[in-house]
């Protein structure tokens, strides 16, 4: 009797399974979109060549690059978060109202690297808004001063 060959299809959004399959035995397909081809209707699927190696590759790197992932690897609504954090830590208009509440943020991120930079940003702000106040406290002593100044002057004539 002669040899049987078998032929398995899998289908996966999992990039731990692709990571132990080499490039040459994976098909990536992908949407059709209004702007690619005319003749193709929107949503069709489509072969995707030019996909980097597979087999034995970094799990962010495979959903980055085989997943077809547009933009960051973290939540729409955690990086509106972090943009919003970023403002206010720049003085630009933001949600977030004073330094608590921006700390509270930064305690919550996961990712350590965007977490410590926010963190030295927001280190970097307290001491100016502390210095601000200072100055602004002493500016207000400054203005009491001459303000009784010109009451005494005024009692005086």
């Amino acid at each position: 009797m002669g040899e049987k060959k078998i032929h398995l299809v899998f289908t996966t959004h999992s990039p731990f399974l692709l990571s132990d399959i080499p490039r040459q035995n994976i098909i990536f397909l992908d949407k059709y979109k209004k702007d690619e081809d005319e003749n193709q209707e929107e949503g069709n699927c489509r072969v995707v060549d030019g996909i980097k190696q597979t087999f034995g590759q970094n799990i962010h790197t495979l959903l980055t690059d085989s997943f077809f992932m547009k933009g960051s690897l973290i939540g729409e609504f955690a990086k509106n978060k972090i943009e919003e954090l970023v403002s206010y830590l720049k003085g630009k208009e933001s949600d977030i109202d004073n330094n608590d509440e921006a700390q509270q943020l930064i305690d919550i991120i996961g990712e350590p690297i965007i977490k410590s930079q926010l963190q030295i940003m927001l280190n970097n702000k307290k001491p100016i808004k502390e210095d601000e106040a200072k100055s602004i406290k002493k500016e207000i002593m400054n203005l009491e001063a001459k303000l009784k100044e010109i009451e005494n002057a005024d009692n005086k004539d």
